[in-house]
């Protein structure tokens, strides 16, 4: 078994996103409130008569370049984002619109991930400019450059200039920031204080992460007993089970320093029987697998499989089945799942079978084998025939299921993509039949309908799309509906039917798609011909 990754390198990971959203919305805020343009022209004699003039393309302001800039950097253009705030630097005489510049271009290096070129950015910047909400606001980017650098007192530093500069509703989350700068640098007394500000106003998931994140802190400062408090809350009171999991397993390596392996392998249990499908709880099996614990097999191999460890998830799954033949079908499904991740179909689909033979009682996954062995059929091994077939044995067997007209439309699909016109617009059409309250029962006709037409027998088709008429009190499918019969009728050479029906549906529903569609074959015009006269001139005297 694979061991885990490394505990802090995955807090990291699950921080990122909460990071990347805060850099995204500084990005957004800084400094651009107090940018104004002013218009490039203003007319001084509202009686002069307009004359045209030729197109000029007039150089960019200051004020433009920097809100240029800014655009830029939330399309990924960085290099262009910089230049843009180097010209405006260069051009303005306006103090805060310099500092504003700057600010870009410290921003521009940060995303660049130029993270020397940021730290020498924003050092000079902040030497010049002792004040100034763009001065303000710099500090947050030049603490994540200074993180990105591993350079974790500084880092937090800036945090804590840019919280009493600038405090706000961010605030929680940059001293949880500046609390992971300190935990990194190894002041945990300091990480400790920082994490504890974030909880003053955390809400929902992030309270139960700084929790943890200010556990850990303690535990590191050497204060077990807290830490083991903080763990045992979140257990008996996260609504989380990956905040469960994790408390278990952090939990559990404290009591294993402490030399308490009952403890220990009690957390671990807990998070294996409990939360299999988080990440912590395989770091925790882990832990078990190698101290000789026993552990079970069903839950070992259903973690085995959200790892995509799914050899041993397989060798885990048979092992519990064997030991216990009184067995329900979620063994038999993750062992299935698991061979076909690895592309071992004909042994899913024996796992399928023994799904539909052995537990037909289990309502939801007796319907499962059936669809996820037809996908396979249908989709990994090409077999149309078959997948279909399958999907009409279950109808077969469960008639009154809810899921019967479901997979009645689903064969249909198969014999479509596998060029069986002929049995596709029959099981549609069993649809209807056998189904006719259903969800699918009316489209599943109309398919059947366009399925008569592509094959040629348009007098079905004709006959088809008549029964739907009276089936709907939708205009749009009404309209649909005559179309299709209007057409039919053409491709039989009636056409006083096909002149009737065209009209029925253009009345029909005169401003959707199939209405304006029969109105434009009546008047002899090509699809959207209308569309074709719009005139996109300005109206430069409006």
């Amino acid at each position: 078994i694979d061991t885990s990754p490394p505990l802090r390198y995955k807090f990291s990971m699950i921080k990122k996103s909460i990071i990347y959203s805060m850099v995204a919305i500084l990005l957004l805020a800084s400094c651009t409130r107090n940018i104004t343009t002013s218009p490039l022209s203003q007319s001084t004699n509202s009686t002069d008569q307009w004359t045209p003039t030729p197109t000029v393309t007039p150089t960019p302001t200051p004020e433009v370049r920097v809100l240029n800039g800014e655009s830029l950097l939330i399309t990924g253009d960085y290099d262009q984002a910089y230049n843009e705030f180097l010209v405006s630097s260069t051009q303005s005489s306006d103090p805060e619109l310099i500092a504003s510049a700057l600010l870009g271009m410290g921003k521009a290096l940060l995303l660049k991930e130029d993270y020397f070129g940021t730290v020498n950015q924003f050092s000079t910047f902040l030497i010049n400019y002792p004040s100034g909400e763009a001065r303000d606001t710099s500090f947050f980017f030049l603490a994540k450059a200074y993180d990105a650098l591993e350079q974790y007192r500084l880092a937090a530093d800036a945090y804590a200039s840019y919280l009493s500069a600038l405090p706000g509703p961010l605030d929680s989350e940059i001293h949880e920031m500046r609390g992971n700068s300190l935990f990194n640098y190894g002041d945990f007394t300091g990480a400790i204080g920082a994490y504890e500000a974030a909880l003053a106003t955390a809400t929902g998931n992030r309270y139960d992460q700084l929790q943890i994140e200010l556990a850990q802190a303690a535990a590191s400062a050497g204060d077990n007993e807290r830490a083991i408090n903080i763990y045992l809350g979140l257990i008996e009171t996260s609504q989380n089970g990956y905040t469960k999991a994790q408390s278990n397993l952090l939990l559990g390596r404290i009591y294993l320093q402490m030399g308490m392996t009952e403890q220990a392998y009690a957390r671990f249990q807990d998070s294996v029987d409990n939360y299999p499908e988080a990440y912590d709880s395989y770091s925790a099996l882990v832990q078990l697998v190698e101290d000789g614990q026993p552990v079970n097999q069903l839950n070992r191999g259903i973690i085995d499989y959200n790892v995509e460890q799914y050899g041993v998830a397989i060798e885990a799954l048979t092992n519990y089945m064997d030991a216990n033949p009184q067995h329900d079908a979620t063994a038999h499904i993750y062992k299935a799942l698991s061979f076909y991740e690895i592309n071992q179909f004909e042994n899913e689909i024996a796992e399928w079978d023994k799904v539909i033979t052995d537990h037909s009682t289990e309502d939801q996954n007796y319907f499962r084998a059936f669809d996820e062995k037809s996908y396979t059929q249908w989709l990994s091994l090409n077999q149309f025939t078959e997948a279909a077939q399958t999907c009409l044995t279950f109808v077969a067997s469960v008639p009154t299921s809810a899921n019967a007209p479901v997979m009645l439309e689903k064969a249909a699909r198969i014999y479509v993509d596998g060029g069986y016109l002929s049995l596709a617009a029959e099981t549609y059409e069993r649809i209807f039949t056998e189904y006719p309250g259903s969800e699918q029962a009316y489209y599943g006709l109309f398919k059947a309908g366009i399925l008569y037409y592509r094959m040629g027998d348009f007098s079905k088709a004709q006959i088809t799309f008549q029964r739907l008429i009276v089936l709907t009190d939708n205009p749009e499918e009404q309209a649909a509906d005559y179309m299709w019969v209007a057409k039919s009728f053409e491709k039989l050479n009636d056409n006083a039917a096909a002149q009737e029906y065209f009209q029925k549906a253009a009345s029909a529903a005169p401003s959707g798609y199939y209405g304006i569609r029969a109105a434009e074959i009546l008047a002899g015009q090509a699809p959207l011909a209308q569309l074709q006269n719009i005139d996109l001139a300005a109206n430069l005297e409006s």
